[in-house]
């Protein structure tokens, strides 16, 4: 039962933070105080504890469409980017953009079979990357960093829309904190995203090294 209720290190990156955020910035926008100023006994600490779990679980789905969506779709999944480069031209000025380095690259490009996509090679060298115990580790770090950062990112930007809507219904004093509030929250949002894109590369590009490193050992 104890192992049941222990949360994970991903629960807690990815979805209690989202879900306190989210949380703090409801009692922001509706004057409540589930977490600001909010008086905790035990069981009321539990089930807000509960309910930022779920919560977070909820904002995970969304902020996944808006992965697949806003940055596999517009932007581009990092899988592709790192062997067939990017066409905007930005690898000097976007880090995201920058391709795989041509030493870790070639042992993959060497086992390529004409065809392969992105997704196909991710898919083989995330499950490579499974296998290897000190890879994995690393791996899942990355996994926990970039998990955490797109779902505060995607809270922080719901987050400001909402405190904007708040704000039009308040006094001028409250009206004013909550546009300052909403400012903020698209600044940290903004911060967040950027780092969330860092991390999901560096994610990708941990899969492939290990992969290459696989790879050599083999031909070796």
């Amino acid at each position: 039962m104890d192992k049941f209720f222990r949360f994970s290190d991903y629960d807690v990156f990815a979805y209690l933070t989202a879900g306190f955020a989210a949380f703090a910035i409801a009692d922001l926008a509706t004057g409540t105080a589930i977490v600001w100023n909010g008086q905790w006994t035990v069981a009321s600490g539990a089930l807000t504890i509960l309910g930022a779990y779920v919560a977070g679980q909820i904002i995970a789905t969304p902020a996944s469409w808006m992965e697949r969506g806003l940055v596999f779709g517009l932007l581009g999944a990092p899988a592709d980017i790192l062997f067939h480069g990017s066409r905007r031209g930005l690898s000097k000025a976007f880090e995201y953009y920058r391709p795989l380095d041509a030493r870790i690259a070639a042992p993959i490009r060497a086992a390529m079979q004409a065809g392969d996509s992105g997704k196909v090679l991710f898919g083989l060298a995330h499950a490579n990357a499974r296998k290897n115990p000190a890879a994995a580790v690393r791996v899942d770090s990355f996994l926990r960093l970039y998990g955490l950062c797109r779902n505060l990112s995607f809270v922080l930007f719901i987050g400001a829309c909402v405190l904007m809507i708040a704000s039009f219904d308040a006094e001028t004093p409250r009206a004013d904190t909550l546009r300052a509030y909403a400012a903020i929250s698209v600044v940290a949002g903004a911060g967040m995203f950027f780092r969330y894109l860092k991390f999901l590369r560096l994610f990708a590009v941990e899969v492939f090294t290990a992969y290459s490193i696989s790879l050599s050992e083999r031909a070796a």
